[in-house]
């Protein structure tokens, strides 16, 4: 893959989810940012141009969405991707649709899947 900007950041509050994350997009060509806390993602973004970012939507000491809120706000261009354990998309609907998620991927995810929503989603950002 060849584009300019090829960052992403991974947001999850279990260290397992984050390790599994960075082992299916080990072999891809990204710059992979992971962290378990909403302030260091915010932190991030500010240091970082990220292409995209994947959150989880149930976090104990903060909200998938309310994260996914403010990184619109300081990087409208960033694709949102929402990782969650609910298949319940209805409960989630009004809050999604404020925060502008581009996709949403039901855990447990299939790998090739997941792999390929991000290289689409870093695609995007690119065009």
């Amino acid at each position: 893959m060849e584009f300019p900007n090829r960052n992403v950041l991974i947001v999850d509050d279990e260290e397992l989810v984050l390790n599994a994350l960075r082992r299916v997009l080990g072999k891809e060509n990204l710059n992979i940012f992971t962290t378990r806390y909403k302030f260091e993602a915010i932190h991030i973004f500010k240091k970082n141009e990220i292409s995209v970012i994947v959150s989880d939507y149930r976090m104990p000491v903060m909200d998938g969405i309310e994260l996914l809120e403010e990184v619109k706000k300081i990087s409208p261009k960033t694709v949102r991707i929402l990782i969650t354990g609910s298949n319940d998309i209805k409960e989630m609907e009004d809050s999604i649709n404020g925060c502008g998620v581009s996709k949403i991927i039901i855990k447990p995810w299939y790998d090739r899947e997941l792999k390929s929503s991000i290289l689409s989603a870093v695609r995007i950002y690119n065009e």
